[in-house]
């Protein structure tokens, strides 16, 4: 398997965790950050 630092979708840019392969979406309304399975 392939690990990327960012990865992009249609719903924007996304930032990947390689350790666990979960992608993480950063929301700059709330300033957290969305775990996307």
């Amino acid at each position: 398997p392939h690990c990327w630092n960012v990865a992009l979708t249609n719903e924007g840019i996304y930032q990947v965790e390689p350790q666990n392969g979960y992608i993480f979406k950063k929301d700059k309304k709330y300033g957290a950050l969305m775990v996307i399975i």
